[in-house]
């Protein structure tokens, strides 16, 4: 009886909680807005559930194949594991990319939406909160990269995730626990993609504005630091016994990504135009201009450092300076999407202004307060998603002959085969389950590897640009031959990509060259 009793007390609890929950308008509002995100999601990822993979896609999903089935393809060394790893896993049980994208990309898309709503409810209030989750349900950026099986939207969210457990474990309860899990979350955001450690680097410098050295000595952040260290440490030994040394993955990355010999980025300024369109930028601005008052005008920052709001402001000014500055002077180069978990602080920014506008309008009524509200979140988000459905469509069809391709080789190899590429090795790789080659640095020095791989077939596509011997090699040498060309138009006038295969590993004899005929 007594677990009856139990059961029966939990139930009650639940169904209190749920009525609360309900009974509160933002929430209504909130969930409302989850559903809709939910809805284009998933909208956006079937019209294009047939698109194929770019070459970012195919190689975590080569990999993931690498850690499910031993699949021949190398590893590389920029390429974090945990994305790889939890995709190997949805594989080995025999599920597709689709599912893939559905468990790993879309649902932590929608995970950002809700933590937009927790870090702005916990940094301000539930009307800033509900603002900044409208427009990150429809940023048009997010939405695209829900679509493909990158890591930046998992990325997005473990950052953000991480960063939500540290506010309240730290600055709200001072939760030892919370903060552990912070340093956890943070480690697998790291062990996805390199360039969350940025998230860690946000927070010293916050600490250090408002505590100075006195953060070093408070053993709960020792607890998150020691947390996050030990969820790396299995990804460091392993790059140690992989590549012979544990620091091999940040160095290729870094060496990759900083431009120590180009100019400054200074284009990643108009990323804050690009992300917002004019509406939401617009509102951003003023954000940023009370972020600025509050603190160095209003409150004093440089005396008193304290306030919940000021705390905030400092943290959003601080999170936006060090993506620009790491981006714009350091690594000197940025795609848009590598500054995903900038919209945050931003959109955070932009519903605060939006918040003031609303305040300012009830002035005049509260029907003309939501009414001014409503028509800004109408004509952003139009605008956001007007992009976002014009990106997505307009992508879709890229290297459209490239599964074809791919499946035409698995079809006409064996497992052992190997196939040389001029490109695209990862989605060939991908689509035909065979070890895919690239071609060498020269002429001679590919014509030495086809001896010497002995590979099925030779590829070439025209989806990028490559040096001209490569499209003349295959031309020149009697024992290469075409034997299958997909076409990207239905007139089959532009061919997209030619195989060819080897009659003779040994024998390369250029072809005669045929006389010319004067005109008479």
């Amino acid at each position: 009886m007594p677990e009856l009793g139990n059961t029966i007390a939990v139930k009650q609890t639940l169904t209190t909680r749920l009525e609360n929950f309900f009974a509160d308008k933002y929430n209504l509002y909130f969930l409302a807005i989850v559903i809709f995100a939910l809805f284009f999601r998933l909208y956006f990822v079937f019209i294009t559930r047939t698109q194929p993979l770019w070459w970012d896609e195919a190689e975590y999903l080569n990999i993931a194949k690498v850690f499910a089935f031993n699949f021949p393809w190398d590893v590389n060394v920029q390429r974090p594991p945990l994305f790889p790893l939890l995709a190997a896993g949805l594989f080995y049980l025999g599920a597709g990319d689709l599912t893939a994208k559905l468990l790993l990309v879309v649902l932590p898309s929608v995970g950002v939406v809700v933590l937009t709503y927790l870090l702005a409810h916990e940094f301000y209030n539930k009307k800033v909160a509900l603002f900044a989750t409208a427009i990150m349900s429809v940023f048009w950026l997010l939405l695209f990269n829900t679509v493909r099986n990158h890591t930046d939207v998992l990325a997005m969210f473990l950052g953000a995730l991480g960063v939500y457990l540290f506010w309240k474990g730290y600055m709200e309860t001072q939760d030892w626990k919370l903060l552990a899990i912070s340093g956890v979350i943070f480690g697998l955001a790291f062990m996805t993609r390199l360039l969350s450690a940025i998230n860690i680097i946000i927070l010293l410098i916050f600490l250090i504005f408002i505590k100075q050295h006195r953060f070093l000595l408070d053993r709960n952040i020792w607890v998150a630091a020691i947390a996050g260290a030990l969820t790396i440490m299995p990804y460091l030994i392993w790059a140690k016994i992989k590549y012979g040394s544990v620091l091999a993955p940040i160095s290729a990355y870094s060496s990759a990504l900083t431009g120590v010999y180009q100019k400054f980025a200074w284009y990643v300024f108009g990323f804050f135009n690009w992300y917002g369109v004019w509406v939401f930028m617009l509102l951003f601005l003023a954000g940023l201009l009370f972020v600025f008052a509050n603190l160095f005008v209003g409150s004093d920052m440089l005396g008193k450092r304290e306030g919940r709001e000021v705390n905030a402001d400092l943290f959003m000014l601080i999170w936006i300076v060090v993506y620009v500055i790491y981006f714009v002077f350091v690594a000197r180069a940025a795609e848009d999407r590598w500054m995903l978990p900038m919209a945050i602080p931003m959109f955070l920014l932009a519903g605060k202004a939006l918040a003031f506008v609303f305040d300012f309008m009830k002035k005049y009524g509260r029907k003309a307060a939501f009414a001014t509200v409503i028509v800004i979140l109408l004509v952003g988000g139009s605008l956001q998603l007007a992009r976002a459905d014009n990106l997505i469509i307009s992508k879709a069809k890229t290297y459209s002959q490239e599964p074809y391709a791919g499946i035409w080789l698995k079809d006409n190899t064996q497992p052992n085969d190997i196939i040389l590429s001029a490109n695209e090795q990862a989605p060939f790789a991908y689509y035909a389950d065979r070890r895919i080659e690239g071609f060498a640095s020269d002429e001679a020095a590919t014509i030495e590897r086809i001896k010497k791989l002995k590979p099925r077939y030779i590829l070439l596509t025209s989806y990028f640009l490559s040096e001209q011997w490569m499209f003349e090699l295959p031309n020149k040498y009697e024992n290469i031959r075409p034997v299958q060309v997909f076409f990207e138009d239905a007139a089959q006038t532009q061919a997209s990509v030619i195989i060819y295969e080897i009659t003779d590993y040994e024998n390369f004899v250029l072809k005669a060259v045929q006389p010319q005929i004067a005109d008479q």
